[in-house]
């Protein structure tokens, strides 16, 4: 907040600012970033700055290294814009917003264990560094299932794109950056009729995304019941 105030230049101003979050902090949804565009947004509107959407994006981008150090830029991009991205960290901007034909079918489920972005992107780069072969072969393959996810994202082969969530969680797990709680939630996900079922976010905790066509009712119930 007091970066917010100093970049537009209201430091010197009294202001109370509320938030009332229904996002769950630190569960790889990307509460931080949804609550800095909030309250970028509401001192726009409140103060007629005229900002567009690639000046709330950008400070929010400022406020997400506040909050995660090194962060991709994601969140605050999806935040700002409001649709889905394929994203690409090597330009550092928006690439190729995907226009889907509906909401994809999704179930999301909070572990109650909090993830911090920090600490998990720290241990990938740590271990990395100490065989950077083999993980640049992990981080390939995941590349490689993001772009051919979003085609089946977007003309909705949910059969497809489920396979591919699960086999990228096969590959997050090898990144040592899923956990025992998270592991179990995906299996009880996909025991009660999920396609796929992956974390998200950074992982450590946080949160699953499971894609569930049929049976989202039945999966959210086993969820809650476990």
């Amino acid at each position: 907040i007091a970066l917010i105030l100093r970049e537009l230049n209201v430091a010197d101003r009294h202001f109370d600012i509320d938030v009332e979050a229904r996002i769950p902090a630190a569960m790889g949804l990307g509460g931080s970033a949804a609550i800095a565009v909030a309250i970028i947004r509401a001192f726009d509107l409140r103060l007629g700055l005229g900002l567009d959407n690639r000046a709330v994006d950008a400070l929010a981008f400022q406020c997400e290294k506040l909050a995660h150090g090194t962060p991709s830029g994601i969140d605050n991009n999806l935040a700002t814009y409001g649709e889905p991205v394929l994203y690409t960290r090597s330009t550092a901007t928006r690439t190729k917003p995907l226009q889907l034909q509906e909401v994809p079918p999704l179930v999301i489920a909070t572990s109650g264990q909090r993830g911090m972005t920090k600490e998990m992107v720290a241990g990938v780069r740590r271990r990395h560094a100490r065989n950077s072969a083999l993980y640049d072969t992990l981080f390939n393959e995941i590349d490689e299932l993001s772009v051919a996810g979003s085609v089946a994202l977007r003309e909705r082969q949910y059969a497809e794109l489920g396979s591919m969530m699960n086999v990228c969680q096969g590959f997050l797990n090898a990144l040592e950056v899923s956990t025992p709680e998270l592991e179990t939630m995906i299996h009880i996900a996909r025991a009660n009729g999920a396609l796929g079922a992956k974390l998200t976010g950074a992982g450590g905790g946080g949160s699953i995304v499971a894609l569930c066509l049929e049976h989202g009712d039945k999966v959210a119930n086993a969820l809650k019941q476990a």
